[in-house]
């Protein structure tokens, strides 16, 4: 009973920031699911019609510039020293972006274009902010600390899991322009619950300061500045490739959906989204008691072993599209010929796989870039962090726009896989640098 009673809790604040997050991600991830979606439709059918190549090439422009932006993001937090005027201007300009959409195209591409800026500069200004806000809910040697990011990423992924579903209804029932609409809703939602509760993360802020003597500077820095970037510089590498693989769910992975599945008609391809997240919020709470369970005996690994497990994970991941690429006779044309349509099983189980290696990746990026990163540069890091999955959703769109119809498929995800045994054989020979990083 007094072990209960003494056991630490995740500050109130946490709760609080998992809703903000929550809606955000609703609206960016029913935009994003079905950018690609949108851009190649007939106009007839409220799309742009371009071609399926310029379409995910786009998509991979759109989320670059989205996860580009976060640098800018954090240098704006550091000199404001805070993050809830930057989260709050990115909330409104993201809003503002999702209902530019909603507005019925013309026949060029000025309102995209505008939409994309908005919501690059919106996405830059809240997302490396918010979830800098959760690592300074935190003393740095929290043992609660990894645990808080697996619970926040399980908001994240709520809101991504309803976004695919919501878009695919009102897409198919309404417009595409009444999907982008309900985005902009739920931005207007994180709004609210963010300022309704900026007492109780304000509070957990001032509870949870960090300590002065981390990262202070040379003369007081355990570890070094340099070999804190050093270690950043390794794990923003080992982000760039692990994120152009996970992109290809919105350029790659949604052609797949639509022209190599077997599918009932009533099920879009930007459906197939939700076993992702849907996913992560199963094992998230799973894996945040699990990794407690072997911190409470000492048995848990550190940050940098966990994001090698997720590597090697993302690799077995794209082994299933491989074997699904040759079930299906290796190469399905856009009308669904030249090839066997294969089981959408082939599918969910790829998304399910790369869902676990996300669960060991990202959250512990993110814990990670908070842990190492020296003192007064926080925003700075967080903000290089996103530059890294702007890099990733780059390259995406390009490999997918460049490759797709070029590669047989199991060459196209053979290519994917070797990426990702080459940056775990790297994250493998220096994972000791990382560790040090923390020590």
């Amino acid at each position: 009973m007094s072990n209960e009673k003494t056991r630490p809790k995740h500050p109130k604040g946490l709760y609080a920031l998992f809703f903000t997050e929550m809606w955000e991600r609703f609206g960016f991830y029913t935009m994003s699911g079905i950018f690609t979606l949108y851009a190649s439709d007939k106009r007839a059918t409220g799309g742009l019609a371009l071609p399926e190549k310029q379409a995910t090439h786009l998509y991979g422009i759109f989320g670059g510039a989205a996860y580009f932006a976060p640098i800018f993001g954090g240098v704006a937090a550091d000199a404001l020293k805070g993050e809830k005027w930057p989260i709050t201007l990115g909330a409104l300009l993201l809003g503002a972006g999702y209902l530019v959409l909603a507005v019925p195209p013309g026949q060029g591409l000025g309102l995209l274009y505008l939409a994309i800026a908005t919501i690059a500069l919106g996405n830059g200004l809240f997302k490396p902010n918010i979830s800098t806000m959760v690592g300074r809910l935190y003393p740095e040697d929290s043992p609660l600390r990894d645990a808080g990011f697996n619970v926040f990423y399980t908001g994240i992924n709520l809101g991504a899991m309803a976004a695919p579903v919501t878009a695919s209804m009102l897409r198919t029932h309404w417009s595409w322009q009444a999907a982008f609409g309900a985005a902009g809703v739920g931005m207007l939602l994180s709004f609210v619950i963010f300022w309704a509760a900026r007492s109780s993360y304000a509070a957990a802020l001032v509870r949870a300061p960090r300590k002065e003597s981390r990262g202070a500077g040379p003369d007081h820095d355990r570890v070094g500045f340099g070999r804190r970037m050093l270690a950043l510089g390794i794990l923003y590498l080992v982000s760039i490739m692990f994120w152009s693989l996970f992109f290809q769910n919105g350029a790659a992975l949604t052609l797949w959906a639509k022209h190599c599945t077997r599918r009932p008609a009533w099920l879009q391809p930007e459906t197939f989204l939700v076993v992702n997240p849907g996913c992560i919020v199963l094992l998230s709470s799973a894996a945040a008691w699990f990794w407690r369970r072997l911190g409470e005996r000492g048995k848990e690994p550190s940050t940098p072993d966990k994001i090698l497990l997720g590597l090697v994970t993302a690799l077995l991941a794209c082994l299933v599209m491989v074997a699904a690429s040759f079930a299906g006779g290796d190469g399905c044309s856009h009308d669904g010929t030249g090839g066997s349509l294969v089981s959408m099983g082939w599918l969910i189980a790829m998304y399910a796989t790369i869902s676990l290696a996300e669960i060991l990746v990202s959250p512990m990026g993110l814990s990670y870039c908070t842990q190492v990163a020296p003192k007064q540069l926080g925003g700075l890091v967080m903000g290089l962090w996103f530059v890294s999955l702007s890099v990733g959703y780059y390259l995406s769109g390009l490999m997918s726009s460049r490759l797709w119809d070029a590669l047989p498929h199991s060459t196209y995800f053979g290519i994917l896989a070797g990426c990702m045994l080459a940056v775990s054989v790297l994250l493998l020979a220096v994972r000791g640098i990382l560790k040090d990083a923390v020590a």
